[in-house]
């Protein structure tokens, strides 16, 4: 073994004397880059030690901290006071006590987000004694969240934006279209009417994509009204939906009769099975004859299945449910590949997933957690 390899690993050796001689601890305590905070058991309880990174993070020397209550620390003086009780009873059940924001003020005044962890000291007879506070200041982290918070709602604001200016114009287009085809068709050769189809189709399918943009952010960004709902009943919704457009292209749709109650927003759930059955219709191609809906359930899941008999997704895999993803099968087929993508986020939202079945036919997994 070459000589630097072997300085190193002496190097790194853990020495076990540390721990006995409490050194350990000492070290610890001192190389933390979080405000570690060593807290008595008075009613709002004294700064008993604090660690060098509790000095950068407020401010304050050590010797002006220990004594102190540790309120001086708080944004709201009142917190410890008002929160006494909810602290030590989380403490007593989890063994600590999570605070993913709460706000800090430092010696000079400032004002500043931090994730806060308090944990019970207690002695062999799990008597407590004293707590260790643990605060991380999270202020970049915090503006970091913020902006993008704010380019987020921009970004929405300005997809609403484009939907609205462009859906006007395209409607008009596909009517000035049609009104050529009718009153100067007569007029126009060929050609001519081959543009005015391609101008209606092409106007179409901005519509479709704009009605499936404005469908994603809903999905995305709408409140859900989550409340027990009857999937037997969505189930028939659904079905109705589809009956005569289904019957019409020689199509069967069944549905399970099984009283299932479950937790969820009824008109996204409705929304992810519309998606899905309008992908099977329109990709199902002419061996498409039966498309069912099932359901199964695990310890944590609902999980709704949506099958039918058609081409097949011929070896997709997850990345169909990417946004503006479309299969293999979907070429020449309108649409703005969007449909998916809208179930995926749904799913999402209701602590779910969507995936693909593992037999040969075309199915479609959408599972609903039963925690909500």
């Amino acid at each position: 073994m070459p000589t630097v390899a072997r300085q190193i690993i002496s190097f790194t050796k853990f020495d076990p004397s540390l721990s006995r001689s409490g050194k350990l601890f000492e070290k610890v305590f001192t190389c933390q880059r979080d405000c570690l905070l060593i807290l008595d058991n008075e009613f709002i309880p004294n700064i008993v030690d604090c660690n060098p990174a509790t000095e950068k993070i407020f401010g304050y020397r050590r010797q002006q901290l220990v004594g102190k209550p540790v309120s001086l620390l708080h944004a709201d003086g009142d917190f410890l006071k008002n929160h006494r009780q909810s602290i030590i009873s989380l403490a007593r059940k989890e063994g600590f006590c999570y605070f993913p924001e709460l706000w800090m003020r430092r010696r000079d005044g400032t004002i500043f987000p931090c994730e806060h962890t308090v944990t019970p000291l207690c002695d062999e007879s799990s008597n407590c004694f004293g707590w260790v506070a643990v605060t991380r200041d999270i202020t970049e982290r915090f503006a970091k969240e913020k902006l993008l918070s704010d380019n987020t709602e921009k970004i929405k604001q300005f997809a609403y934006s484009i939907c609205h200016d462009l859906k006007s114009p395209t409607v008009a287009l596909h009517w000035f279209a049609e009104r050529l085809a009718d009153r100067c068709g007569h007029l126009l050769d060929e050609q001519g009417n081959i543009c005015c189809n391609r101008i209606r189709h092409t106007s179409d399918e901005i519509m479709l994509f704009i009605d499936s943009l404005n469908e994603f952010i809903s999905a995305r960004e709408c409140v859900l009204s989550i409340e027990e709902i009857d999937l037997e009943e969505v189930f028939q919704t659904v079905k109705e939906l589809f009956l005569h457009s289904a019957e019409s292209l020689g199509v069967r749709l069944t549905v399970p009769e099984r009283p299932v109650k479950l937790r969820a927003d009824r008109l996204s759930l409705i929304r992810a099975l519309r998606n899905l059955i309008e992908n099977a219709l329109k990709h199902g191609g002419d061996k498409l004859s039966e498309i069912g809906l099932g359901y199964i359930e695990s310890d944590e899941f609902h999980i709704i299945s949506v099958k039918d008999d058609g081409t097949g997704l011929r070896g997709e895999g997850e990345e169909i449910f990417e946004l503006f993803k479309k299969g293999v099968h979907s070429k020449g087929v309108p649409g703005a590949g969007l449909g998916l993508g809208i179930v995926k986020e749904i799913a999402i939202r209701h602590g779910g997933s969507i995936s693909i079945g593992p037999g040969p036919q075309t199915e479609f997994l959408l599972s609903i957690s039963k925690g909500l």
